[in-house]
C-alpha cells in the first residue's frame, strides 16, 4: 500500500485514514511522553483555545496550548509522578505506615497540605515530616494522605505553573474528584 504523510495522520492510497496514537518530546534534555491522554486533550480542544491544559491522573500531564499560528498547537508538555507518588507513600512507604487502613478524606489537612506546598517547602523534606506531623501530634494519623495529596497537588500545581505559565486559562480535564481537587489547590494558590 502506498502512504503519505497528511499532518499527524497516515493514509492509504484508497484514503484509509490511521491515527498514530502519542506524542512524544524526543528532547535529550527534557524527553516525555503522552500514551493516550492526547484524545482527552483533542476532545476538550476548541480551535481558538489558548492556555494550560493539566489532565490529572497517575501521571498528569501539563499541556501549554496556543495558537498563534492560527491554529491550536502543542509545542511541549511535561509529566508529573504525582498519583503514582502519592499511591505509593500511602500504601508502602515508611511515611503512611501504621495509620489506620482506608482512612476518612480530611478536606482541612488538604488545604494544611497545599499551604506547605505555597510557601515553597522542599518536597523531600516535607514530604518526610508528615510523618513526623502525626507521630507528635501536630496531624491526626488518618489524614496523613490527605495532607500528602495536598502537599503533592500543590507542589505539581506551583511547579507546573512557573514552569509553562499559567496563561490565560487553566483548564482541567479528567475525573470529577481528582479535577475537584485540583481546582481546589489551584484556587487556593490563586491560579483559578
Amino acid at each position: 500500500l502506498h502512504r503519505e504523510a497528511v499532518g499527524d495522520a497516515v493514509t492509504d492510497a484508497d484514503g484509509d485514514i490511521r491515527i498514530l496514537p502519542g506524542i512524544a518530546q524526543a528532547r535529550a534534555d527534557r524527553p516525555d511522553v503522552v500514551r493516550g491522554e492526547e484524545t482527552q486533550l483533542l476532545g476538550m480542544i476548541d480551535p481558538s483555545f489558548t492556555g494550560l491544559v493539566c489532565i490529572p491522573g497517575t501521571h498528569s500531564k501539563w499541556i501549554p496550548v496556543d495558537h498563534s499560528s492560527g491554529r491550536a498547537q502543542v509545542r511541549t508538555f511535561s509529566t508529573m509522578m504525582t498519583g503514582e507518588l502519592h499511591a505509593w507513600l500511602v500504601a508502602d512507604s515508611l511515611v503512611c505506615k501504621g495509620i489506620p487502613e482506608a482512612p476518612a478524606w480530611s478536606d482541612e489537612a488538604f488545604s494544611r497540605g497545599v499551604e506547605v506546598a505555597a510557601k515553597g517547602a522542599n518536597l523531600v523534606e516535607e514530604t518526610f515530616r508528615t510523618r513526623a506531623r502525626w507521630l507528635l501530634g501536630d496531624l491526626p494519623p488518618a489524614a496523613a494522605p490527605s495532607y500528602l495529596s495536598g502537599l503533592l497537588i500543590g507542589h505539581e500545581i506551583g511547579a507546573m505553573t512557573g514552569k509553562h505559565g499559567a496563561r490565560e486559562a487553566l483548564v482541567l480535564v479528567g475525573a470529577a474528584r481528582l479535577c475537584a481537587l485540583y481546582a481546589s489547590a489551584a484556587a487556593q494558590l490563586s491560579f483559578a
